[in-house]
């Protein structure tokens, strides 16, 4: 367990780096997208916070963690679930969103920007989100928007979308998930769509983050397994001077005992192989995140969130836990993955 004073000890050197340094989460869904329900109606106009009906928002506090691997269930466990027990967990995660929302967080965290990742397999259902993220997220030097590549727009027409959206709503950078667009990795006709994204991300200059490891939730579509690490590593990931994120370090929904040998391994070749990779280690178990870092390190590691999705506040307490009994030193670790990494993205280049 981590105790709530050891979390306090953990955030307020948090806050106290905030001071002299921009400190990111690029990993944070405003949405979610797995059922799509985004209506929500204004809570608090002052704060910026949105909920659903009938829904109090609940300010986040520190408490003590019980259970380091509570958030990530064996794989058997999870794929007994089906779409109706995820349609409850993600409406409850999801109840309210907006500035007010993300910046209670950070009173807590000490985050300073934030990355905000939609996600939307058509351009019509994207621009919605895009429109309510200009209403709901108006501080451009708080949050950064990502955008996503839906499957409606083709390969000969990347480039010129993502200009657009460039112009329309100064988007920096690019969100694709494998599972969810059902791009299978295994075929080529898959491998040729995120190359041609990869093109696209070049001729725009934004970065990508990629979608990496399985997705239970998305097992009767049997499209679970299109991203994960053995169909990453057939990418050339090169065809952009961009940097590229692999979210979860290529290991979502693989149990952390066989993290290490099923993707950390490659993953290391491939950090190994292309300068421009990075991962970030959201929405990992505490035995996952712990194995990551002392097999791949922290040179190229970025620190992401996975909220709403994931609770922020428990996120960088664990991660920040891991680094501890990794043996590395906290501050340098802290500026290492929550700033300096995170600036090569070149976020602020494009403002």
């Amino acid at each position: 367990m981590i105790s709530e004073n050891k979390i306090k000890k953990y955030f307020h050197l948090l806050n106290e780096l905030k001071d002299d340094y921009c400190l990111y989460d690029l990993h944070i869904h405003p949405f979610e997208f797995f059922f799509g329900d985004i209506k929500y109606q204004a809570y608090d106009d002052s704060k910026a916070i949105f909920c659903r009906k009938s829904t109090v928002f609940i300010p986040p506090k520190i408490s003590s963690i019980e259970k380091l691997n509570g958030s990530a269930l064996p794989m058997a466990d999870r794929l007994k679930f089906r779409a109706d027990f995820y349609r409850l967990l993600f409406a409850r995660q999801f109840q309210c969103t907006g500035a007010g929302v993300f910046e209670a967080f950070a009173e807590i965290t000490g985050i300073t920007k934030f990355v905000l990742l939609p996600v939307a397999t058509e351009k019509i259902e994207l621009q919605n989100q895009l429109d309510l993220m200009k209403s709901y997220f108006a501080d451009a030097n708080r949050f950064i928007f990502g955008c996503y590549l839906p499957d409606d727009v083709k390969d000969n027409e990347i480039s010129a979308y993502l200009f657009e959206l460039k112009k329309n709503y100064h988007v920096r950078i690019v969100k694709i998930h494998p599972n969810f667009s059902a791009i299978n990795l295994a075929t080529y006709r898959g491998i040729e769509r995120i190359e041609a994204i990869l093109h696209g991300c070049n001729q725009t200059n934004l970065p990508l983050i990629i979608h990496g490891g399985r997705n239970a939730i998305l097992n009767e579509k049997q499209t679970d397994r299109f991203s994960e690490m053995i169909n990453l590593k057939k990418i050339q990931w090169s065809l952009t001077k961009t940097k590229v994120i692999i979210a979860h370090a290529g290991a979502y929904d693989v149990d952390g005992i066989n993290a290490r040998n099923e993707v950390f391994t490659h993953l290391k070749a491939l950090l190994k192989k292309y300068d421009n990779l990075m991962f970030d280690l959201s929405g990992l178990s505490y035995e996952a995140t712990f194995q990551a870092i002392k097999m791949l390190g922290l040179s190229r590691a970025v620190f992401g969130s996975d909220a709403l999705y994931f609770d922020p506040i428990r996120a960088m307490a664990i991660l920040l836990h891991c680094i501890e009994n990794a043996g590395l030193n906290l501050k340098k670790s802290l500026i290492r993955v929550a700033h300096e990494n995170p600036e090569t993205c070149k976020f602020r280049g494009m403002e």
